[in-house]
């Protein structure tokens, strides 16, 4: 296993053609109120937009924000799997390039993962409109999360999905229609 930073957070976020939401994600990301954090912006060669000149506009001002190159290949699983090869932190963290999070979701999160001895964690989370206006109701986290409760209903968004790759070793998408749904090799 590759040498990972203890406590630092990677954040895979996938930007196909994405470059009109970063602005909002990144701020989403720079408000958080736990600073030990690596932004891993991956594209791949379908993306045809600014999203390489404005991820590197941002690496300019906080080298924490980095563009990661897909060296082949196109798709979301792809993205992430690569993205998480290259992280280098002890935990993993999703953010899709048209969502955002709360300024305390990383240090909450830890604080409970490492409260409760956790290897993989989820919070809640709500839906809104693209022009932020709209908000939905919240999606509230199960009390327990099994193999059955997921076979009826995929309660891990995967915006909210952290995991200590420590625990669990390189993980992998797997290439379907909802990569985000599973991951292999899950111990």
């Amino acid at each position: 296993m590759k040498n990972l930073k203890p406590g630092l957070v990677s954040i895979i976020s996938p930007g196909y053609n994405s470059a009109r939401f970063y602005p909002d994600v990144i701020e989403s990301v720079r408000a958080q109120t736990y600073a030990d954090w690596e932004l891993l912006v991956v594209i791949d060669e379908g993306t045809k937009d600014n999203t390489a000149e404005l991820i590197n506009g941002w690496n300019a001002k906080d080298p924490r924000i980095k563009l990661v190159h897909v060296p082949q290949g196109r798709g979301l699983a792809l993205a992430r799997n690569y993205a998480m090869s290259v992280a280098e932190g002890q935990y993993i963290a999703f953010l899709d390039s048209d969502d955002m999070w709360m300024p305390k979701k990383l240090e909450s999160q830890l604080a409970f993962m490492k409260k409760n001895n956790l290897t993989i964690s989820c919070t809640s989370f709500r839906r809104v409109s693209e022009d932020l206006s709209k908000t939905g109701h919240l999606i509230p986290v199960p009390t327990d999360i099994t193999y059955e409760t997921l076979l009826v209903n995929n309660v891990m968004g995967c915006l909210t999905v952290m995991f200590d790759q420590r625990a669990t070793g390189l993980q992998k998408f797997q290439e379907t229609k909802h990569e985000d749904y599973s991951l292999e090799d899950f111990n």
